[in-house]
């Protein structure tokens, strides 16, 4: 069985890179025969350079950048959750409750995030402050809506025993809804993970700052140095990547009877 396992993932393996390699394969095709000036799409092997001098020539500070927009994206999940989580656990656990706050709900889950920018620029500043404290925001409301779903689809008749056998509000809450609600609450973290990346990354590009990938990218981009804004695409996306693929590791240990 093991044997028969260890194959399968190799196969898997195998498949999984087939899509990047195509992806770059067209990419080279339309760099090698002129389709696109290399001012705006240049060869993959440019963009390969550009990123081993980013990662390798001191002085460059990619580090720095890359721990400064982690640093945000990170406070910004923690603080986002943090708030969002109780929130959405008495909204959904108390009907009344989300009557009173369901309409101020949906109308700030339909207003962009982006639109808030200016608002919590005036509250927050430019600074790292102002920055965390719209990924928070949009991290929130994104745990907010999630955990009130979670809460809503849990049994009722577990609910009812519950009640039956003399559990309080607080005792059902983190007996029966807590566990019950946490597949959609790990699901919303993992929504709340590329919406913070999203966030930090637009205003680390418009709003003071002078380290970030945001930063970095905008800097590139005024230059027309095409090569290191890939480069920095790619670093963006690979560390999205890599902490969803944490975050869904840890939701698969959490929620382990799923």
């Amino acid at each position: 069985m093991d044997k028969i396992q260890s194959q399968y993932f190799g196969i898997r393996s195998w498949r999984w890179l087939i899509g990047p390699a195509v992806l770059v394969f067209i990419w080279w095709l339309i760099t090698a025969v002129g389709l696109v000036k290399p001012i705006f799409l240049p060869p993959p092997a440019h963009v390969v350079n550009a990123l081993w001098h980013m990662m390798t020539i001191s002085g460059r500070g990619i580090r720095s950048d890359v721990v400064a927009t982690l640093s945000r994206v990170l406070v910004g999940l923690a603080v986002g959750i943090g708030i969002g989580l109780p929130i959405g656990l008495f909204l959904g656990y108390f009907s009344w409750l989300h009557d009173i706050w369901e309409l101020p709900l949906d109308f700030f889950r339909s207003t962009p995030v982006t639109a808030l920018f200016p608002f919590f620029l005036l509250i927050f500043g430019i600074g790292d402050t102002g920055k965390i404290a719209i990924a928070s925001w949009a991290v929130a409301l994104i745990i907010v809506i999630n955990t009130i779903y979670g809460v809503r689809s849990c049994s009722s008749v577990r609910s009812r025993y519950l009640k039956s056998i003399g559990a309080n509000s607080y005792q059902t809450i983190v007996w029966q809804l807590i566990p019950e609600a946490l597949p959609h609450i790990i699901g919303g973290v993992r929504i709340a993970i590329s919406q913070a990346f999203i966030v930090v990354v637009v205003t680390e590009m418009f709003y003071g700052s002078d380290k970030g990938l945001g930063y970095q990218l905008y800097s590139a981009a005024l230059m027309y140095r095409s090569d290191e804004v890939i480069a920095l695409i790619l670093i963006s996306g690979i560390l999205g990547y890599i902490i969803n693929k944490i975050a869904e590791k840890a939701g698969k240990k959490i929620v382990f009877w799923l």
